[in-house]
């Protein structure tokens, strides 16, 4: 309504200090609501109305000078509105806006006036004013008589200023707004002002803080791509280094202060791109999102001036610590400068070191023998040239003191930069050193990396790289040429070997139950005659002694079929060696063909063992007995348990003494050993394809009763292992049992 002048009121307005709402005071105008002095919303105790209820009404404030006071009255007030620091309060508030058409500081408080009960929550937004960006939230909920400050450096345009009372306390609050002269942002706010990086020797620390820096991305920027809220809402500063091509660089963000709030994203942009906030023109970026350091480690790939940029994550800032670190990177980081290898005869030979050296290989899934060096190893890499196909071994031996334990890796030259496993021709890591071995390696250009195993750091070491030419075919690589095979005593056990073998399948549909065979492995072959009389059955195995996972099958006629049995083992977990089994009846007097095959394109060499009839040591009436191995001689004895009885078990008559497993009730073999010397044996069961193999240890009686220990700790396929302490000349025995009466399978039994 109307306005006051001098002691008179108009509208419910007081004089002199006047209120806002229904009138004007001290120079505030009427209607809408202005308050240049006095108390504003709810009125003075001369009653006024509530205006500032929304933002459709909120109370211009007009500043005398650099500074307002005013009270503001929330008794007659409604919850419209809430502040991030608030959510929970459910207060009435009133909402004031404030024209800053310059840059200014202003700093707004809220306190409790004396008297009251009214307990203040104060927060600050930009246009518009329902949802524009909060600058600013102040409740401090562990004092209810405190004073609520929020404080905003170098603003200007239309601010909204809600007042609130928390809760039910509603009632009357001293608001003061003071502005000044604006606080600037750092010098390096903007690209063009970005501050140099000057070098002593190969470092250089720099302070820097983010606190009035302002954000100079746009909404359509996507850099930095490592933080959204950076784009959104982060403060920047900018610095420029001067680099040479191929020059390392790591650089580390680290908060500062006492207790650091602030969250640092750094992200370099390339030569010419600083102000650009597009993601294609980032090196590389780093969001660590907490008040820990940000780093990153890159190499300039021309030379120029690159620009890191200092940001911050949701909205944090504050000071920190740039270092920054220049390095020579090996010449052979990348591809394009992969150094040649220079054979001597058929050794080649070179040195190098992994410090400095980056990752290739993130975006891949190679080297697949280690996730580390895939995900963050350094990495170099080498070339050759065979001109004939011939076996590589390569050996990387790192440098005396070194804690790197290398990876190794091999790749056609011209997928040398795809990190796909597809492209990957062998891979090798070890403990110490590493050797990769490929055979029959095909005439042509080769890449060669070497890689940080365990993600160590690097070190020194030397590769060898020595060839050889690839030894002859087998002379049973064919039907033609199958080895024939003899019963003695109703059983047969040769060695044998896929090195250099074909793949005789490549255009038939057996063998059935492998694939890979038939369309890549290698494959051997053996002819055998069933003994004269009825049907019989006759079990094989074949153990590698390699990692090869064999196939074993048979046909009637060479090459030409029917398929009489197949078989691709079964290998548990990681195996990266395991054999197969095969079992069948056939009538007396048949002819047939056995092929050892392999399930994919690994070769190598295998026992071959044969049994017409069940086992004759099936029983301790009749062990069969079993030599030490040495690192020189195996002895091991390879045998299946195919046509085999149960004999022994925890609820046998007799039964094991030793284990109270209900289990064990497999099929069952016994086996003695007479010890060359006292001392400690090692007995080891390695059961193939579907049989989880137990070992017993009977002692020098050969009776379950005796039995003084059982192991049957690992899974299907895989080894059980137990030690004795033995005298000279004494025989002890151990039966090979297994876990349930449906595992059966050929095994690997050995001495040591």
């Amino acid at each position: 309504g109307g306005g006051s002048a001098g002691g008179g009121s108009a509208g419910g307005g007081s004089a002199g200090g006047g209120s806002a709402g229904g009138g004007s005071a001290g120079g505030g105008s009427a209607g809408g609501g202005s308050a240049g002095g006095g108390s504003a919303g709810g009125g003075s105790a001369g009653g006024g109305t509530a205006t500032g209820e929304t933002c459709a009404t909120a109370q211009d404030l007009i500043l005398n000078g650099s500074s307002l006071n005013f009270q503001v009255n929330t008794t007659a007030a409604v919850n419209d509105s809430e502040g991030t620091c608030n959510k929970s309060a459910g207060g009435p508030e009133l909402v004031f806006h404030l024209a800053v058409p310059q840059a200014k500081d202003v700093t707004i408080t809220a306190a409790r006036s004396a008297g009251a009960a009214s307990n203040p929550v104060l927060y600050v937004r930009t246009a518009p004013c329902d949802t524009g960006v909060e600058l600013g939230c102040s409740d401090n909920q562990s004092s209810s008589s405190a004073t609520e400050t929020v404080k905003l450096l170098n603003r200007s345009g239309d601010l909204y200023i809600f007042v609130e009372t928390y809760g039910a306390a509603s009632g009357l609050v001293d608001v003061s707004v003071t502005v000044g002269p604006p606080t600037l942002p750092p010098a390096n706010d903007e690209c063009g002002t970005a501050i140099p990086v000057s070098f002593t020797g190969t470092h250089a620390t720099l302070t820097g803080d983010t606190t009035l820096a302002t954000n100079s991305n746009v909404g359509t920027d996507t850099s930095p791509s490592c933080s959204s809220t950076a784009i959104s809402s982060g403060r920047d500063v900018f610095y420029r280094v001067t680099l040479a091509a191929n020059q390392g660089v790591q650089a580390v963000v680290t908060p500062t202060g006492a207790s650091p709030a602030y969250d640092p994203v750094l992200a370099v942009r390339a030569p010419g791109q600083c102000s650009s906030g597009l993601s294609a023109n980032e090196l590389v970026c780093d969001s660590p999102t907490s008040a820990t350091p940000a780093l990153v480690r890159f190499v300039a790939p021309t030379a120029g001036d690159y620009f890191l940029v200092v940001d911050g994550f949701s909205s944090t800032a504050g000071p920190f610590q740039l270092d920054v670190d220049v390095f020579n990177v090996p010449a052979n980081d990348s591809c394009a400068g992969a150094i040649p290898l220079t054979f001597t005869g058929n050794v080649a030979t070179a040195s190098g070191d992994l410090n400095n050296a980056f990752n290739s290989s993130t975006s891949g899934t190679s080297p697949t023998c280690s996730q580390t060096a895939e995900q963050d190893g350094a990495d170099v890499v080498y070339r050759f040239t065979l001109g004939a196909t011939q076996d590589v071994r390569v050996e990387v031996i790192p440098a005396p003191g070194s804690a790197l334990v290398p990876a190794v890796y091999l790749r056609a030259f011209g997928n040398c930069a795809n990190g796909l496993a597809a492209n990957e021709l062998a891979c090798s890591t070890g403990g110490g050193s590493a050797v990769l071995t490929r055979s029959d390696l095909p005439a042509g250009e080769y890449a060669l990396w070497v890689d940080d195993g365990y993600g160590n750091g690097g070190g020194a070491f030397t590769v060898n790289v020595i060839t050889s030419a690839a030894p002859a075919a087998p002379a049973n690589d064919v039907c033609a040429a199958a080895q024939g095979l003899t019963f003695s005593s109703g059983t047969v056990l040769v060695t044998g070997t896929t090195r250099s073998a074909t793949n005789g399948n490549a255009a038939s549909s057996i063998p059935t139950c492998s694939s890979g065979a038939r369309s890549q492995g290698k494959d051997v072959s053996y002819s055998f005659s069933m003994p004269a009389g009825g049907p019989q059955t006759v079990s094989w195995v074949v153990m590698p002694t390699s990692s090869t996972h064999p196939v074993l099958y048979a046909e009637g006629a060479c090459g030409a079929g029917p398929q009489l049995g197949c078989n691709a083992g079964s290998f548990a977990f990681s195996d990266t060696i395991g054999g197969a089994t095969l079992t069948m009846t056939l009538d007396g007097g048949t002819a047939a063909f056995l092929h050892v095959d392999e399930d994919n394109a690994a070769e190598g060499s295998f026992t071959l063992f044969g049994r017409v009839g069940p086992p004759p040591n099936d029983s301790c009436a009749s062990p069969r007995a079993i030599q030490l191995s040495t690192p020189s001689v195996d002895n091991s004895v390879i045998d299946s348990n195919a046509l085999a009885t149960d004999d022994y078990s925890k609820t046998s008559a007799p039964a094991y003494a030793c284990t109270s497993s209900a289990s064990n009730t497999g099929r069952d073999l016994v086996y003695s050993f007479t010890a060359p010397a006292t001392a400690r044996y090692v007995v080891t069961v390695t059961g193939i394809g579907s049989l989880d193999a137990v070992l017993a240890f009977l002692g020098t009686t050969c009776s379950p009763t005796t039995c003084t220990k059982a192991v049957d700790t690992a899974y299907t396929g895989e080894a059980e292992t137990l030690t004795f302490d033995g005298v000279q000349g004494q025989t002890y025995y151990f039966v090979v049992d297994a876990y349930t009466s449906t595992s059966v399978g050929g095994f690997r039994l050995t001495v040591r």
